[in-house]
């Protein structure tokens, strides 16, 4: 049997999302000698881990393997993109750190308790460093908050489980632009107007009394402008 299969990147199902799970033929898992609930080891630009599962019948026969923006993001591919899948060697998670990814400058402070409840809205899921992932219930403005996977032991792919130790880093890790580049249209997008959002309530938080007072012709310009920008903001939060 064959110790890799090359396979076309596609679009997982909306259920996917966010879950760390690879979708692929039974002739691809016949032919790695894994099961379905199993992690695979795949290998784009960077590698990540996912658990496996089945496509539907109608992808059965196509080469694909169905994962999803964040799974795309850790490899470092697009659609259509080709990646290596083999069978994973897993260990079970002694530790995981993770920090949050938001703008810089900006600070999160997480209740008691959040490590218990991050482990459990990870179990079971495969993760190795540099890794993105989405923790269920945790959201940051009305969107999901993204981590990274900072440090691992033992280093390697491992998977989380009831024993590991979950340490969560309150320093964010800032998010960069060839991540950027990585998502979908749509989640760039977002992750822009979020990061827009953020720094245009900030400048015009620091000028607003400034601008009231702001005489003449000059004057009016900037407050025409800084409302422009305050109905674009307005717009944006209304798509969501």
């Amino acid at each position: 049997m064959p110790e890799r299969v090359v396979l076309k990147v596609a679009e997982a199902p909306q259920s996917d999302v966010g879950l760390g799970r690879a979708r692929v033929d039974t002739k691809t898992r016949l032919a790695l000698g894994i099961d379905v609930g199993e992690v695979v080891e795949i290998t784009g630009k960077k590698a990540t881990a996912a658990k496996l599962f089945r496509v539907m019948q109608e992808d059965e026969g196509k080469g694909i393997i169905r994962v999803d923006g964040l799974v795309r993001r850790n490899l470092g591919v697009s659609i259509g993109d080709k990646v290596e899948v083999r069978k994973a060697e897993v260990l079970p998670a002694e530790r995981v750190t993770i920090a949050p990814i938001i703008s810089e400058g900006h600070k999160i402070s997480f209740g008691q308790g959040i490590e218990n409840f991050v482990k459990r809205g990870l179990l079971k899921r495969p993760v190795t460093k540099g890794d993105v992932v989405i923790v269920p219930g945790i959201a940051l403005m009305g969107g999901a908050l993204p981590f990274m996977v900072i440090k691992v032991v033992p280093k390697g792919i491992v998977q989380i489980v009831d024993d590991s130790i979950i340490e969560m880093k309150e320093e964010p890790v800032r998010e960069s632009l060839s991540s950027l580049e990585e998502l979908s249209p749509k989640e760039a997008y977002s992750h822009f107007v979020r990061a827009l959002k953020k720094a245009s309530e900030s400048v015009l938080d620091e000028f607003s009394e400034v601008l009231a007072k702001l005489p003449g012709e000059d004057g009016e310009k900037a407050r025409q402008l800084a409302a422009a920008i305050r109905s674009l903001l307005m717009d944006t939060e209304s798509e969501k």
